[in-house]
């Protein structure tokens, strides 16, 4: 990549260009995209470098949902200067307003840095202006002054996600009238109610990478659909033959359905409601999508039913992993072991239900995003083929 001197060097992201718009989403709904260099041509082929501007404590969550490493180049200055980031507008909007109601300037500090855009409503992090002093800002103040700084119509906040099976949101809107929204990933529409549905972010790179995959004249079981998730991209991208989604959440099915008809592909998916032990269909499958955390084990004898009989196929095994780093073992070595016991399972599994033997292995291991200190969303792609 050219590069020219140290102080004409900015930090960029390379991406493809079917990624761009999808990226760019995501580097500005956080804050990241810097509007004061101009997007470029890469030297990798079919690629384009995006200019970023990341403060020092973001790495970690960048890292999570970008999925591109940060590099140095020359990248010309746009021509029109672009606004402060978001977060420093959020910053100054709020000391203005902790001034005005003689609270204590160091609140300031509890503005948060990231946040999610689904249209016109803002999702604040579930710590955001959580604390006591705060009070003393009347509420309709204090979120109009948020939704107006992120040029947002409606403002929610989130909240940990409810321990029941369904794992339904348990989001609060603060300002707005209606909870309903349209999110748009890689040109897919995802429309659904932030009160009642659950809308991860952060797996975008997973989104974006089942996208590219082909499944032309396959047929794909999705166990743990909720609003299209996985479902979406497989249709609408990987161009499946037929998807059957499974979900059991209400709420999340009929939102399902709602996004099948908006994305034309309502007439390629059947949508199986309830408990997939019981309702996922057997021996269909040439893929199986198994989107589920912290763990999916529960659903793996449910995904080697829905394989073809004696066929080869896919299972996209989604974990929390984990690591420990007394164990002085890099991180991606952890990872490849606990993928060989997962192979393990599903090869017992693949002889007790279809029978004969089978070689079973992790073709791909895929990091999506860090969860906590030491804990990782992963997932294993396992190619199993009857010998």
């Amino acid at each position: 990549m050219m590069e020219g001197p140290p102080e004409a060097r900015a930090a960029a992201v390379i991406v493809p260009k079917s990624q761009v718009q999808a990226v760019r989403q995501v580097l500005l709904d956080a804050g990241w995209f810097d509007p004061a260099r101009k997007i470029i041509a890469a030297e990798e082929p079919g690629c384009l470098a995006v200019p970023v501007n990341v403060d020092s404590g973001s790495g970690e969550a960048f890292a999570a949902a970008v999925k591109h490493p940060i590099v140095r180049l020359a990248l010309p200055p746009s021509k029109a200067k672009g606004p402060p980031p978001p977060h420093e507008l959020l910053k100054a909007s709020a000391a203005s307003l902790l001034a005005a109601h003689g609270l204590p300037k160091e609140l300031v500090s509890e503005v948060p840095r990231r946040w999610e855009m689904h249209g016109d409503l803002v999702m604040l992090p579930e710590t955001a202006y959580r604390g006591a002093g705060w009070d003393g800002i009347p509420g309709a103040e204090l979120w109009s002054s948020v939704a107006g700084t992120l040029s947002a119509k409606r403002v929610a906040r989130k909240a940990r996600i409810d321990a029941g099976g369904f794992r339904e949101s348990q989001a609060v809107l603060l300002h707005g009238k209606d909870s309903e929204v349209v999110h748009v990933d890689n040109g897919i529409k995802y429309h659904y109610d932030v009160l009642l549905c659950m809308f991860s972010a952060g797996n975008i790179s997973e989104k974006l990478r089942v996208a590219g995959f082909d499944c032309s004249g396959q047929t794909v079981v999705d166990l743990y659909a909720g609003i299209g998730y996985f479902t979406l991209p497989y249709l609408v991208k990987g161009g499946v033959d037929h998807l059957h989604a499974c979900e059991w959440n209400p709420n999340a099915a009929a939102a399902l359905r709602r996004n099948l008809v908006l994305n034309h592909v309502a007439e390629r998916c059947t949508v199986y409601e309830g408990d997939n032990a019981v309702h996922a269909p057997h021996h269909v499958a040439d893929r199986v999508n198994l989107g589920l955390i912290p763990t999916s084990e529960l659903g793996w004898p449910v995904a080697v039913r829905a394989l073809k009989k004696r066929h080869a196929g896919w299972f996209h095994v989604h974990e929390n992993v984990t690591t420990d780093p007394a164990l002085g073992a890099p991180v991606a070595d952890q990872l490849a072991t606990f993928g060989l016991g997962v192979a393990a399972s599903f090869k017992a599994l693949l002889c007790e239900t279809h029978g004969g033997e089978w070689s079973v292995g992790i073709d791909h291991v895929e990091k999506v995003k860090s969860y906590a200190p030491h804990i990782y969303h992963v997932v294993y792609d396992v190619r199993a083929q009857p010998l």
